[in-house]
């Protein structure tokens, strides 16, 4: 059982270093009954699923035959596969991979020649429509690619095979969840929920530091700039930890008094890389020396020449110099068994948010610390890019560290990546999941003449939603919510006036702010009367049966304020042909006996409302409705919104929010 032994060996180490070197031997019998007393060595089964067989196996065996073998690539949601047989899964990915990164160069290619032409002209608007073009080429590669995780979970695919798409599905939740933990170390955020997750963190750097003769010259010069207390060690590790008896509070300051300087140095500086910029004077200085460089602003390009470690400049020596020293001062990253309420559920203070492969990374203080030296937009990027060297190398061992553990192949391991792809000045989140809007700058180093504004996950996007109110909402953003300073009054006072324009246009017989949606006949739907554009359909083929409504076209629909049929009294005097259809028709049907004649749909041929129906469109409700696709971005910047009876409405009450400039 040679991975219980290794197993008990570190669990003997661990508590050495807690408890004294001379309790070792005692340590060792109590670890050794421990795993005595409570290992079982269990029949297990592995089901190959492909063939529909089964092979049993004690636990150990799996352990030492299956799981340490090389041979065999682990998933995170048990699956296991075999590294010696090629994978058509892996063939068709890598096909699209290819030919996506050829599409992106021509786009970046584009993009960098429309940089170079005057604004308007026709060359500069063609180049544009050739970016727009590869950008859509690249992004349907991408689109295959999700697809065929798709269609890896539909039994009825060819690829079909639900342990497929699980095996990606949890594996990409491992990938992303350490790459977040990872991240939020590095920058000083630790988190540890008791004093066994501590005490295994300072065993893991402590067995791993380098001897001293063998770290680099700049990490060398970094010992002799500063003295690491024991009281600064303590500090930083007890407030890192959430829960914490007096005896454990005892016991580390117990350990952590035994600690040499040496020891003592690694143990406050790892992970902790905001600390070694404010006060390791030669690690400040290398990055000064950095600031600005515009040699930094295309860093893809840096990192490509420094991997292949030829000709280099002394910007790329300099800067690959400094990541040698950070990764052995700052980095260490074990994988941790809480990463997943880390990442979800723990205080983040670097990754603002997280979506299914991509981690966005608050580099604000980075900025604040060489701002002095920061004077235009290449400035910018080019500083930033000191940054992104470094989280690109760090995510690279986060990477790799783990497609080790898990058995995955050298070769294949490197396509396990998160790469620089968008520097963004301001990005405005929202309390809905995937809910935001940014403002991008740059892609993977090419910098764009206008600030790209970009929005995703919100509902103004959906094709249901009019053109008019689309448009109204991107200018609003574009305009309010990426100022210098954001202004919620004066976004407040817009949004007054739109509602007050909404109203006035459908009393004008507008239907510009109405709502698109396809109407299917009845079979189409499992209860078709509960479905808005259904019921209006039907009520208007009722009342236009000369310009009717077909099944599968798209129609334009309002809500009406005709709940009751007392609500109609007005329209038996004024109108009373169409009184008596929408009496026998809606309110004697017994369909619509829970909804009356409170919606109505329009043709696409229609050009306006009925004169006889405009008195009865709710334009508040529509005015009040066409709003709430703004209120996730509204709440962001402290304007308050209120449910009232089934709506939703926003005040003019605003919180103070701290917002990031």
């Amino acid at each position: 059982m040679n991975f219980l032994k290794a197993y008990k060996d570190s669990m003997v180490n661990q508590l050495s270093m807690l408890y004294g070197e001379d309790n070792r031997e005692e340590l060792d019998k109590l670890v050794q009954k421990t795993i005595t007393g409570n290992f079982k060595d269990r029949t297990v089964k592995l089901n190959n699923k492909y063939k529909n067989t089964f092979q049993e196996m004690t636990l150990t065996k799996f352990f030492e035959s299956v799981l340490t073998n090389t041979n065999y690539a682990i998933c995170g949601n048990g699956a296991i596969y075999d590294n010696r047989k090629k994978s058509l899964i892996y063939l068709m990915l890598d096909t699209n991979k290819k030919q996506r990164k050829v599409k992106k160069g021509k786009m970046f290619d584009s993009i960098e020649l429309a940089n170079k032409l005057e604004k308007g002209t026709p060359q500069f608007n063609e180049t544009m429509m050739l970016v727009d073009i590869f950008n859509m080429d690249q992004n349907n590669e991408k689109l295959y690619m999700n697809s065929y995780y798709g269609i890896m979970g539909e039994k009825n695919s060819l690829f079909g095979f639900h342990a497929n798409a699980e095996a990606v599905t949890v594996t990409g939740r491992i990938v992303i969840t350490n790459a977040i933990v990872g991240f939020e170390n590095f920058f000083g955020n630790l988190q540890f929920h008791n004093f066994t997750q501590l005490s295994n963190y300072i065993y893991n750097v402590l067995s791993h530091l380098p001897e001293r003769v063998k770290l680099s010259k700049l990490s060398q010069q970094a010992l002799g700039d500063v003295d690491v207390t024991y009281d600064e060690v303590l500090e930083r590790l007890s407030n890192a930890t959430k829960i914490i008896t007096d005896d454990e509070m005892d016991l580390l300051e117990d350990t952590l008094k035994h600690l040499t300087p040496y020891q003592l140095f690694f143990l406050y500086f790892k992970n902790n890389y905001y600390a070694v910029l404010d006060y390791i004077d030669c690690i400040k200085e290398r990055h000064n020396s950095l600031v600005s460089n515009k040699e930094l602003i295309l860093i893809d390009k840096v990192i490509e020449r420094i991997d292949k470690g030829k000709d280099l400049t002394e910007t790329e020596i300099y800067i690959d110099e400094l990541w040698i020293a950070i990764k052995e001062i700052v980095s260490e990253h074990t994988p941790q068994f809480n990463r997943m309420s880390r990442a979800l559920s723990g205080i983040r203070k670097h990754t603002l948010t997280i979506d299914t492969d991509s981690s966005f990374i608050y580099l604000q203080p980075f900025i604040n610390r060489f701002s002095f030296n920061i004077d235009s937009k290449e400035d910018l990027i080019s500083t930033i890019n000191i940054a992104t060297y470094i989280t690109t190398r760090l995510v690279a061992d986060v990477f790799s560290n783990l497609t080790e553990r898990l058995n995955v192949l050298p070769e294949r391991s490197k396509l396990v990546a998160m790469k620089n792809e968008f520097l963004i000045s301001r990005i405005i989140l929202t309390s809905r999941k995937k809910w935001y809007t940014l403002a991008n700058i740059a892609q993977e180093g090419k910098i764009f003449n206008e600030v790209k504004i970009e929005f995703k996950g919100l509902t103004l996007k959906k094709s249901s939603v009019h053109k008019s109110i689309k448009d109204f909402f991107i200018n609003l953003i574009s305009e309010e919510f990426y100022k210098p300073k954001i202004d919620p009054i004066s976004i407040l006072s817009k949004l007054k006036e739109f509602e007050t324009n909404i109203i006035n246009s459908i009393n004008n017989a507008s239907l510009e702010y109405s709502t698109t949606s396809r109407v299917n006949p009845a079979s189409g739907y499992a209860f078709p009367y509960r479905i808005e554009a259904f019921r209006g359909a039907i009520i208007w083929n009722y009342l236009h049966s000369e310009n009717p409504i077909a099944y599968g076209e798209k129609a334009m629909i309002y809500k009406v304020k005709g709940d009751k049929i007392e609500d109609l009294d007005q329209l038996a005097i004024d109108h009373p042909e169409k009184y008596e259809i929408i009496k026998k028709n809606i309110f004697e049907n017994p369909e619509f006996e829970n909804y009356g004649f409170n919606v109505i749909a329009f043709p696409y041929s229609q050009k306006e409302i009925p004169e006889w129906l405009i008195p009865y469109i709710d334009s508040e409700i529509i005015a009040t409705n066409s709003l709430v696709h703004i209120y996730p971005l509204l709440e962001s910047i402290g304007i308050t919104i209120h449910s009232v009876r089934g709506g939703r409405y926003y005040t003019n009450m605003i919180q103070k929010k701290k917002i990031i400039i």
